[in-house]
């Protein structure tokens, strides 16, 4: 059996602009944008994961959207997924998260579907002391068989520590900006 799921000891979740996606989730994102074209989303079946940055395909998950959204299906769940959370949920429902985290996953993917386009999020997580917060920046777009209905989601994620946050962050750079 698999290794238990992380504790959590705090969880926060905010939507983010496109421009405050990392550099290899916009090239995630420039890709599907460029396999798009004037259409609602590109399919399945034109989307390659290996068109991603390689740095990224392990922190990306596809789910095949069922009605109700709670029984939508991991069709993958990278690799990166499993060693970060502790679980691998290819095969398991968006209702298959843990009771904290259900309703936030079914929503992020409800606003998908709502607006009929990506959404991106980030999510701070502290772990048990004595690990550092992480964040999560996550991507998560449609995709369309037919070019007007979302039947499927592709999600693309980083991880960021403390300190790639503070490095990018505009107090870091006035801190050590040289005149």
């Amino acid at each position: 059996m698999g290794e238990p799921a992380r504790q959590i000891v705090s969880d926060e979740t905010r939507e983010i602009g496109f421009e405050e996606l990392p550099e290899p989730l916009h090239d995630g994102f420039d890709y599907w944008l460029s396999l798009k074209g004037k259409r609602l989303a590109p399919s399945w079946q034109e989307f390659d994961l290996l068109g991603l940055p390689a740095s990224i395909i392990p922190y990306v998950t596809v789910v095949d959207r069922k009605v109700p959204l709670a029984s939508s299906v991991y069709r993958f769940w990278g690799t990166g997924h499993v060693d970060a959370k502790g679980q691998d949920f290819t095969g398991k429902t968006l209702g298959d998260h843990p009771p904290g985290r259900v309703a936030e996953v079914q929503d992020e993917y409800g606003k998908v579907l709502r607006r009929g386009g990506p959404v991106a999020f980030r999510r701070r997580i502290q772990l048990p002391d004595p690990r550092p917060t992480l964040t999560q920046v996550s991507l998560r777009m449609p995709l369309s068989s037919d070019g007007h209905t979302i039947d499927r989601f592709v999600s693309v994620c980083s991880w960021l520590s403390f300190r790639d946050e503070l490095r990018r962050s505009e107090q870091w750079r006035q801190f050590y900006t040289v005149d």
